[in-house]
């Protein structure tokens, strides 16, 4: 497809084109709705794939965190020279500087600024582009640049179709170099699918779902490399005006799960997905330990969980659903009835039940942090208070803490060193210590899961199980 390089001429050709193929991409131009606003904007986008969260910090105001996939929102700036710096915090007071320049802020041009490369020695690109979002009396349109940020190095071509068509009726839209950015492409609101292949080849490497393209406005497509599950070893990232990043994943993609057996009363489980027959998914799953990760279809299934030995049913029908490319663990544990003094009943209600919990694994691949999930299945105390202490701290001073944890899960991000945790419940005033553990965190550890529980409904002993997500 030739591309045209005036808006008038894209017109022309829309028309022509859609005449003869009844659907299309339809190639863009270098002009611009600009107005006389004498402000430009600046974007951050973190693609270096092991980067811990990074900032950008403008004339010595600090903007929100970035981790790998993320982006900040559009800033609007005064049409001026700025210094932009990017850092990212190596410990509790300091931060590492990669990148200090001096960027021009022009009017109605975008300054994105891309984090990428080995974060061992990482790389910062800045593209400009200009604001091309459609005037207002196109309001049938949108616009979108591509962006390669694979890490690859391969050159690769993107193709684009109408929703319900397929590669064979795909229309190449760009041929890409490494870390190279398009000249913007104009097309119709609605939803379309994008495919990835190597540059001059038809086998094609990625396919996405329908992607809804609702608005007028202007959108970067980002290719860069999946961390999830899935065979493709491609992902796109639709960055719009908003901080929002919306992933896409390999239609095609697999789903990957685990389980985790909290349940009191067995030594082991068995795990069965109704829709793949009698043979259980997971065996022999001890107490208090984690199964091994399954490659399955996505897709949506119905769980049932039996005791190994006795075959006693323990779960039924507990919906899972994993989507392409998703990475999930099933955490199966006791729930205790409430201990109510002021009832007699004496029903199967209050008895202890089977209960679970589906939670995202992280895949992030960070080298200098790491993200905690804390699991917490007591239940005997209502609020817990967790502390990450390093070897120059105690509870009290300690930088990195979970407070008043009454939900299942808590989440933080800790810096690589060593940490002693401490669980601990306040009692009418008195702090007591419920369990601890120790770990040391360094770039190869990845994201963690920490477990949480009760022995038993008495709560007379409490425990912590760490495990790599």
């Amino acid at each position: 497809m030739h591309i045209k390089n005036s808006y008038s001429a894209v017109r022309h050709y829309r028309k022509i084109a859609s005449a003869l193929l009844a659907a299309g991409i339809f190639a863009g131009c270098n002009s611009s709705g600009s107005d006389d606003s004498n402000a430009g904007y600046i974007k951050m986008y973190n693609a270096s794939v092991n980067a811990p969260a990074v900032q950008m910090v403008i004339d010595e105001y600090t903007y929100p965190d970035v981790n790998y996939g993320q982006a900040t929102s559009y800033y609007e700036l005064a049409s001026d020279d700025y210094t932009v710096e990017v850092q990212w915090q190596s410990n509790e007071d300091s931060f590492e500087t990669i990148y200090e320049q001096s960027v021009a802020i022009q009017n109605d041009i975008t300054q994105l600024v891309v984090v990428t490369g080995d974060f061992n020695t990482p790389i910062v690109k800045v593209y400009p582009y200009e604001d091309e979002t459609p005037a207002d009396d196109d309001n049938d349109e949108y616009t979108f640049r591509w962006l390669n940020m694979h890490t690859n190095g391969k050159n690769i071509d993107v193709y684009l179709s109408e929703e319900n068509e397929s590669f064979e009726q795909a229309h190449l839209i760009s041929s890409l170099a490494p870390q190279a950015m398009t000249e913007s492409f104009y097309n119709e609101i609605g939803k379309y699918k994008f495919y990835v292949t190597y540059a001059g080849e038809q086998d094609v490497l990625f396919e996405s779902d329908a992607v809804n393209f609702a608005y007028q406005s202007q959108y970067i497509m980002v290719v860069r490399d999946n961390t999830g599950p899935g065979d493709s070893d491609y992902a796109i990232d639709k960055l719009s005006k908003s901080s929002t990043v919306e992933p896409l994943n390999d239609i095609d993609a697999s789903a990957e799960m685990r389980i985790y057996n909290g349940v009191k009363s067995s030594d082991s489980i068995d795990m069965y997905l109704e829709q793949l027959g009698d043979s259980p998914v997971f065996t022999n799953i001890s107490l208090g330990t984690f199964s091994d990760a399954s490659s399955l279809d996505f897709g949506d299934y119905s769980m049932h969980l039996k005791e190994t030995s006795s075959g006693e049913i323990l779960v039924s029908n507990h919906l899972l659903t994993l989507s392409a490319n998703s990475d999930k663990t099933v955490f199966f544990y006791t729930d205790y009835p409430a201990d109510d003094e002021d009832t007699d009943d004496d029903s199967a209600s209050e008895l202890p039940q089977t209960l679970s919990l589906t939670v995202d694994n992280s895949n992030r691949v960070s080298i200098y942090d790491h993200q905690i999930n804390v699991i917490n299945f007591i239940q005997e105390y209502a609020l817990l208070d967790i502390y990450f202490v390093r070897s120059d701290e105690t509870i009290e001073s300690a930088q990195y803490r979970l407070m008043n944890q009454n939900d299942n899960q808590g989440q933080i991000v800790l810096p690589n060193n060593s940490y002693q945790v401490f669980v601990t419940t306040m009692v009418e005033g008195s702090q007591l210590l419920l369990t601890q553990t120790s770990f040391t965190l360094d770039e190869n550890s990845g994201d963690l899961f920490i477990v949480v529980e009760q022995a038993d409904e008495e709560a007379s002993d409490f425990s912590l199980v760490v495990s790599k997500q």
